[in-house]
C-alpha cells in the first residue's frame, strides 16, 4: 500500500490546498476520504498569517507561519 498526499501553497494568497489517500485525516480536510484533486484547506485558524513552511509524513501534517505559530 502506498500512502501519499501532496500540498501546494499559492503564494500570492496563502491558499493551501491538499489531496491525497488522507486515510488518518492528515490532509486537514475535516474527513478521512480519499481526495484526487486539489481541495482548499480551511486555514482560518491562523488569520492572516503567512504560511512559510508544510512539513507532512505518512500521517501527519503541519504548517509553519511567518510568526511561529505551529498548526
Amino acid at each position: 500500500i502506498i500512502h501519499t498526499l501532496m500540498y501546494t501553497l499559492m503564494i500570492d494568497t496563502n491558499e493551501l490546498f491538499a489531496w491525497g489517500d488522507n486515510v488518518n485525516g492528515q490532509l486537514g480536510l475535516g474527513h478521512t476520504e480519499p481526495t484526487l484533486v486539489p481541495t482548499r484547506v480551511d486555514t482560518s485558524i491562523i488569520g492572516n498569517q503567512r504560511i512559510v513552511q508544510i512539513a507532512a509524513g505518512r500521517r501527519h501534517a503541519m504548517v509553519l507561519t511567518s510568526t511561529l505559530f505551529c498548526h
